[in-house]
């Protein structure tokens, strides 16, 4: 058991497809909780790798996700466009109209 000095990992996961020229951002609706990113505590003797799928499965069901690691800006400027076209359904590399 961890002690209350110890830091709980936690990793939250993006999960992206491309369907008809789109990127697709999956969102996960919980009953309390609301619309959120699968994500969860890293287990014991666990890595984030290994808690990354096992929280996609938990959450999803999907098995054998192929997980990609990004740099940190990669990812924020990836994740910012992701986001603009989930909120507006604008779809990336659009201009505005």
């Amino acid at each position: 058991m961890r002690s209350i000095e110890q830091v709980m990992e936690k990793v939250t996961i993006f999960i992206t497809r491309k369907k008809n020229s789109r990127i697709e951002l999956l969102l996960l609706r919980h009953p309390y909780a609301g619309i959120q990113f699968p994500a969860g505590t890293v287990e014991e003797d666990e890595d984030t790798d290994d808690a990354a799928k096992r929280e996609i499965y938990e959450e999803t069901g999907l098995k054998d996700a192929g997980l990609k690691d990004a740099s940190y800006h990669k990812r924020q400027k990836c994740m910012q466009g992701l986001m603009n076209q989930a909120l507006t359904g604008q779809n990336l590399g659009e201009e505005p109209g």
